[in-house]
Protein backbone atom coordinates (compact mmCIF):
# COMPACT_ATOMS: atom_id res chain seq x y z
CA UNK A 1 0.00 0.00 0.00
CA UNK A 2 1.17 3.51 -0.81
CA UNK A 3 1.18 6.70 1.25
CA UNK A 4 1.82 10.00 -0.53
CA UNK A 5 3.20 12.93 1.44
CA UNK A 6 4.19 16.54 0.81
CA UNK A 7 6.23 18.16 3.57
CA UNK A 8 6.64 21.95 3.55
CA UNK A 9 6.87 22.08 -0.24
CA UNK A 10 7.60 25.26 -2.18
CA UNK A 11 7.07 25.29 -5.95
CA UNK A 12 7.49 28.35 -8.16
CA UNK A 13 9.94 30.96 -9.34
CA UNK A 14 8.86 33.77 -7.05
CA UNK A 15 6.42 34.46 -4.23
CA UNK A 16 3.99 36.01 -6.67
CA UNK A 17 3.99 33.14 -9.18
CA UNK A 18 4.41 30.15 -6.86
CA UNK A 19 1.91 27.29 -6.83
CA UNK A 20 2.74 26.09 -3.33
CA UNK A 21 4.35 27.66 -0.28
CA UNK A 22 5.17 25.40 2.67
CA UNK A 23 2.40 23.06 1.50
CA UNK A 24 1.96 19.84 3.45
CA UNK A 25 -0.52 17.02 2.97
CA UNK A 26 -0.70 13.27 3.53
CA UNK A 27 -2.81 10.86 1.48
CA UNK A 28 -3.16 7.63 3.42
CA UNK A 29 -2.70 4.18 1.86
CA UNK A 30 -5.80 2.70 0.25
CA UNK A 31 -7.81 5.93 0.30
CA UNK A 32 -9.77 7.72 -2.41
CA UNK A 33 -8.91 11.41 -2.37
CA UNK A 34 -10.29 14.36 -4.34
CA UNK A 35 -8.30 17.60 -4.57
CA UNK A 36 -10.21 20.62 -5.83
CA UNK A 37 -9.09 24.08 -6.86
CA UNK A 38 -9.64 26.83 -9.37
CA UNK A 39 -7.87 26.88 -12.73
CA UNK A 40 -4.19 27.55 -12.15
CA UNK A 41 -4.33 26.72 -8.44
CA UNK A 42 -1.77 23.93 -8.78
CA UNK A 43 -3.78 20.73 -9.33
CA UNK A 44 -1.63 19.55 -12.25
CA UNK A 45 1.52 20.58 -10.41
CA UNK A 46 0.48 18.34 -7.51
CA UNK A 47 0.17 15.37 -9.87
CA UNK A 48 3.54 16.16 -11.43
CA UNK A 49 5.17 16.43 -8.01
CA UNK A 50 3.99 12.92 -7.15
CA UNK A 51 5.40 11.67 -10.44
CA UNK A 52 8.75 13.30 -9.81
CA UNK A 53 8.40 15.39 -12.97
CA UNK A 54 8.34 18.64 -10.99
CA UNK A 55 10.88 19.04 -8.21
CA UNK A 56 10.16 21.41 -5.31
CA UNK A 57 12.43 24.33 -4.51
CA UNK A 58 12.14 23.32 -0.87
CA UNK A 59 10.56 20.46 1.05
CA UNK A 60 10.02 16.76 0.48
CA UNK A 61 7.79 14.66 -1.77
CA UNK A 62 7.53 11.17 -0.34
CA UNK A 63 6.19 7.82 -1.50
CA UNK A 64 5.91 5.96 1.78
CA UNK A 65 9.27 6.81 3.36
CA UNK A 66 11.16 7.44 0.10
CA UNK A 67 11.77 11.04 -0.99
CA UNK A 68 11.29 11.32 -4.76
CA UNK A 69 13.72 14.25 -4.84
CA UNK A 70 16.54 11.88 -3.84
CA UNK A 71 15.85 9.21 -6.47
CA UNK A 72 18.07 8.74 -9.50
CA UNK A 73 16.58 8.59 -12.99
CA UNK A 74 16.32 4.78 -13.02
CA UNK A 75 14.38 4.60 -9.75
CA UNK A 76 12.17 7.53 -10.78
CA UNK A 77 11.30 5.78 -14.03
CA UNK A 78 10.44 2.61 -12.10
CA UNK A 79 8.16 4.65 -9.83
CA UNK A 80 6.38 6.18 -12.83
CA UNK A 81 5.93 2.83 -14.56
CA UNK A 82 4.27 1.46 -11.44
CA UNK A 83 1.91 4.43 -11.17
CA UNK A 84 -1.39 4.69 -13.01
CA UNK A 85 -1.71 8.14 -14.58
CA UNK A 86 -4.65 9.85 -16.25
CA UNK A 87 -3.75 13.24 -17.73
CA UNK A 88 -6.09 15.99 -18.84
CA UNK A 89 -5.08 15.41 -22.45
CA UNK A 90 -4.82 11.69 -23.26
CA UNK A 91 -1.47 10.63 -24.69
CA UNK A 92 -2.19 7.66 -26.95
CA UNK A 93 -0.45 6.01 -29.88
CA UNK A 94 -2.88 7.24 -32.51
CA UNK A 95 -2.21 4.62 -35.19
CA UNK A 96 -2.66 1.71 -32.77
CA UNK A 97 -5.99 0.23 -31.75
CA UNK A 98 -7.75 0.93 -28.49
CA UNK A 99 -6.86 -2.49 -27.09
CA UNK A 100 -3.21 -2.10 -28.12
CA UNK A 101 -3.00 1.16 -26.20
CA UNK A 102 -4.75 -0.27 -23.15
CA UNK A 103 -2.49 -3.34 -23.13
CA UNK A 104 0.76 -1.36 -23.17
CA UNK A 105 1.43 -1.16 -19.37
CA UNK A 106 0.93 -4.92 -18.99
CA UNK A 107 3.32 -5.58 -21.87
CA UNK A 108 5.94 -3.33 -20.29
CA UNK A 109 5.60 -5.29 -17.07
CA UNK A 110 6.03 -8.55 -18.96
CA UNK A 111 2.73 -10.20 -18.09
CA UNK A 112 1.82 -13.39 -20.00
CA UNK A 113 -0.17 -12.82 -23.21
CA UNK A 114 -3.18 -14.75 -21.93
CA UNK A 115 -3.32 -12.59 -18.80
CA UNK A 116 -2.94 -9.41 -20.84
CA UNK A 117 -5.80 -10.45 -23.14
CA UNK A 118 -8.06 -11.22 -20.18
CA UNK A 119 -7.32 -7.91 -18.50
CA UNK A 120 -7.75 -5.92 -21.70
CA UNK A 121 -11.15 -7.45 -22.46
CA UNK A 122 -12.33 -6.83 -18.90
CA UNK A 123 -11.02 -3.28 -18.58
CA UNK A 124 -12.19 -2.10 -22.00
CA UNK A 125 -15.65 -3.36 -21.12
CA UNK A 126 -15.62 -1.58 -17.77
CA UNK A 127 -15.11 1.81 -19.43
CA UNK A 128 -17.63 1.16 -22.19
CA UNK A 129 -15.29 0.85 -25.18
CA UNK A 130 -16.24 -2.59 -26.50
CA UNK A 131 -17.68 -1.09 -29.69
CA UNK A 132 -14.44 0.69 -30.61
CA UNK A 133 -11.79 -1.63 -29.20
CA UNK A 134 -10.42 -2.57 -32.64
CA UNK A 135 -10.42 0.99 -34.00
CA UNK A 136 -7.19 3.01 -34.16
CA UNK A 137 -7.22 5.70 -31.50
CA UNK A 138 -7.04 8.39 -34.18
CA UNK A 139 -10.68 7.57 -34.99
CA UNK A 140 -11.96 7.79 -31.41
CA UNK A 141 -13.94 10.71 -30.03
CA UNK A 142 -12.35 12.81 -27.29
CA UNK A 143 -14.50 11.07 -24.68
CA UNK A 144 -13.47 7.66 -26.00
CA UNK A 145 -9.81 8.67 -25.95
CA UNK A 146 -10.12 9.77 -22.35
CA UNK A 147 -11.77 6.50 -21.37
CA UNK A 148 -9.03 4.57 -23.21
CA UNK A 149 -6.48 6.52 -21.17
CA UNK A 150 -8.35 5.66 -17.97
CA UNK A 151 -8.50 1.98 -18.93
CA UNK A 152 -4.76 1.98 -19.58
CA UNK A 153 -4.15 3.48 -16.12
CA UNK A 154 -6.37 0.89 -14.41
CA UNK A 155 -5.37 -2.28 -16.24
CA UNK A 156 -2.27 -3.19 -14.26
CA UNK A 157 -3.95 -2.49 -10.90
CA UNK A 158 -1.40 0.08 -9.71
CA UNK A 159 -0.88 0.75 -6.02
CA UNK A 160 -0.98 4.47 -6.85
CA UNK A 161 -3.39 6.15 -9.29
CA UNK A 162 -3.02 9.85 -10.15
CA UNK A 163 -5.82 11.34 -12.24
CA UNK A 164 -5.78 14.98 -13.35
CA UNK A 165 -9.34 16.19 -13.99
CA UNK A 166 -10.34 12.82 -15.47
CA UNK A 167 -14.07 13.56 -15.66
CA UNK A 168 -13.76 16.66 -17.83
CA UNK A 169 -15.27 15.93 -21.23
CA UNK A 170 -17.23 12.86 -20.10
CA UNK A 171 -21.00 12.64 -20.12
CA UNK A 172 -22.72 12.20 -16.74
CA UNK A 173 -23.14 8.41 -17.01
CA UNK A 174 -19.53 7.83 -18.06
CA UNK A 175 -18.29 10.15 -15.30
CA UNK A 176 -20.24 8.28 -12.63
CA UNK A 177 -18.99 4.96 -13.96
CA UNK A 178 -15.35 6.10 -13.95
CA UNK A 179 -15.73 7.50 -10.46
CA UNK A 180 -17.06 4.15 -9.25
CA UNK A 181 -14.06 2.40 -10.81
CA UNK A 182 -11.72 4.72 -8.91
CA UNK A 183 -13.66 4.02 -5.72
CA UNK A 184 -13.33 0.29 -6.31
CA UNK A 185 -9.58 0.64 -6.77
CA UNK A 186 -9.21 2.26 -3.38
CA UNK A 187 -11.37 -0.45 -1.81
CA UNK A 188 -8.94 -3.01 -3.27
CA UNK A 189 -5.96 -1.24 -1.67
CA UNK A 190 -4.80 1.38 -4.17
CA UNK A 191 -4.19 4.98 -3.16
CA UNK A 192 -6.21 7.16 -5.55
CA UNK A 193 -5.70 10.92 -5.96
CA UNK A 194 -8.07 12.74 -8.31
CA UNK A 195 -7.98 16.46 -9.08
CA UNK A 196 -11.09 18.38 -10.11
CA UNK A 197 -12.28 21.96 -10.46
CA UNK A 198 -14.08 23.47 -7.48
CA UNK A 199 -17.46 22.19 -6.36
CA UNK A 200 -17.41 18.66 -7.79
CA UNK A 201 -20.81 17.01 -7.39
CA UNK A 202 -19.97 13.52 -6.28
CA UNK A 203 -22.21 10.81 -4.92
CA UNK A 204 -19.54 8.72 -3.24
CA UNK A 205 -17.98 9.48 0.11
CA UNK A 206 -14.50 10.90 -0.44
CA UNK A 207 -11.58 12.47 1.36
CA UNK A 208 -11.83 16.01 0.03
CA UNK A 209 -9.03 18.57 -0.08
CA UNK A 210 -8.83 22.07 -1.53
CA UNK A 211 -5.90 24.10 -2.85
CA UNK A 212 -6.20 27.53 -1.24
CA UNK A 213 -3.62 30.29 -0.80
CA UNK A 214 -0.80 27.98 -2.00
CA UNK A 215 -1.70 25.36 0.61
CA UNK A 216 -3.53 22.03 0.43
CA UNK A 217 -6.16 21.91 3.13
CA UNK A 218 -8.73 19.27 4.10
CA UNK A 219 -12.36 20.22 3.57
CA UNK A 220 -14.18 19.40 6.77
CA UNK A 221 -17.91 19.20 7.14
CA UNK A 222 -20.40 16.92 8.82
CA UNK A 223 -21.04 14.93 5.65
CA UNK A 224 -17.34 14.62 4.72
CA UNK A 225 -18.58 15.86 1.38
CA UNK A 226 -21.21 13.47 0.13
CA UNK A 227 -23.05 15.40 -2.54
CA UNK A 228 -26.71 14.86 -3.22
CA UNK A 229 -26.64 15.81 -6.88
CA UNK A 230 -25.48 14.04 -10.01
CA UNK A 231 -21.94 14.16 -11.36
CA UNK A 232 -21.74 16.79 -14.05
Amino acid sequence: MTQMILENVDVGYSKESSCFQRASVSFLPGTFNVVTGTAGAGKTTLIRLFLGVVKPKKGHVKVNDVDLVSLNSVRLERHRRNTGVVSQHPILIEDRTTIANVALPCQIQGLPNAEIKRRVEETVGLVGLDAVKYLPCAKLSQSEKLRASIARALIFKPKLLLADEPLAGLDADSAKNVFRLFQRMSEEGSTVIVTMVNNPRIRELTNLFSIEDRKIVPVENEKTFKAETEVE
